[in-house]
């Protein structure tokens, strides 16, 4: 009985020993890098598994918990303790556009304890489009205080998700938006004034849900005279 239970024993530190080493963490090493090659120097770099949600492949998707890093100024990146699997790689940086959305997602699959070195994180160049909100009468004051009193500004990406207009400077008319679009592919601009009214730079009321307008990049030999962004008005604030 002796000899089968210490049998027995070994065994179950065997099994264990194996099952700890399939599990043993990873690392992703590498860089990003601009289309041409160029590192992409203090990037923001947002990653997680990859894998299934409710029973369908959720391919390109980061999967909760999402994790956050910062590319040095060399644009290296280190990702340390990954259990195996398949891993998700995204990255923000003004001038860019972020590959999970607008490409394809940088994808690795990290073995137990392996460290993937080399591993290149492709970011396109953008085109920082404006969109105009002139505010006359200082109805914009009121954003928030009300259900719907909130603007939308976005455009859509080939994931489907809203990139929303992360960047706004305010001034004594109004806000101008700026938001990354490609530099040489339309897309399908959002705007919606909630419970504010708005008006075109023709006078034309906005619709209640909102405007979709295709939008483009100027062409590179236009870009320095690409025009006056693209404006709508504040005329009044009221229900949604």
């Amino acid at each position: 009985m002796r000899y089968r239970s210490g049998f027995i024993a070994v065994a179950v530190l065997a099994s264990a020993s194996a099952v700890m080493a399939q599990t043993t963490p990873g690392s992703i090493q590498g860089k990003v890098l601009s289309a041409d090659g160029k590192p992409i120097p203090r990037a923001s770099i947002y990653y997680g598994r990859s894998g299934r949600v409710k029973g369908k492949a959720a391919a390109g998707a980061v999967l909760p918990p999402v994790l956050s890093a910062k590319a040095e100024l060399d644009g290296s990146f280190t990702l340390p303790n990954l259990l195996p699997g398949g891993w998700i790689v995204c990255a923000e940086a003004t001038g860019y556009l972020n590959p999970c959305h607008w490409s394809t997602a940088p994808a690795f699959t990290v073995g137990s304890g392996q460290t993937i070195s080399n591993a290149a994180v492709h970011m396109d160049q953008a085109y920082q489009y404006q969109v105009r909100i002139n505010d006359p009468q200082g109805l914009l004051a009121n954003e928030g205080k009300a259900a719907g009193s909130v603007l939308q500004i976005g455009v859509q990406a080939p994931s489907g998700a809203l990139q929303r207009a992360p960047s706004v400077v305010k001034d004594s008319t109004g806000r101008t938006y700026t938001i990354a679009i490609p530099l040489k592919a339309a897309v399908n601009l959002f705007v919606s004034g909630g419970a504010f009214q708005l008006n075109d730079s023709s006078g034309l009321q906005l619709e209640k849900g909102g405007r979709v307008t295709q939008v483009t990049a100027p062409a590179p030999t236009s870009a320095t005279a690409a025009g006056p962004p693209l404006a709508f008005t504040v005329t009044a604030w009221g229900k949604p």
